[in-house]
């Protein structure tokens, strides 16, 4: 056995990073990044932290994969009473108390069910 026969599996695979949080997509405690590991037409979702497979697919799907996973991020929303704005809010935060409207400027404060 050659050595490309050998490890040829290995300089096959190619492995792209992702913005998408682990803790977003699976374990809340994980601070990891989930990054793709491409490897004889499938791709392995994986946590760059603590090596977790989230998702294993055929890469053909990849694109419509990771999108389908940035969307289904819940983002909260809130408006501004004074000019209607959609204010929206970052994943993360679950309790928004105030925030300043970036059209119209005006401070608002006792937000109720976000």
């Amino acid at each position: 056995m050659t050595a490309r026969s050998r490890y040829s599996s290995y300089l096959d695979t190619e492995i792209v990073s992702t913005a998408l949080q682990h803790s977003s997509h699976g374990d809340p405690a994980c601070c990891g990044c989930l990054g793709v590991r491409i490897h004889n037409r499938l791709a392995n979702i994986f946590c760059n932290k603590c090596g977790v497979v989230v998702r294993t697919i055929r890469a053909s799907g990849l694109q419509k994969t990771l999108a389908e996973m940035d969307i289904a991020l819940a983002l909260a929303t809130t408006q501004c009473p004074c000019c209607g704005y959609v204010h929206l809010v970052e994943p993360g935060i679950d309790k928004l108390f105030a925030f300043v409207c970036p059209k119209c400027g005006q401070s608002v404060t006792n937000l109720v069910g976000l």
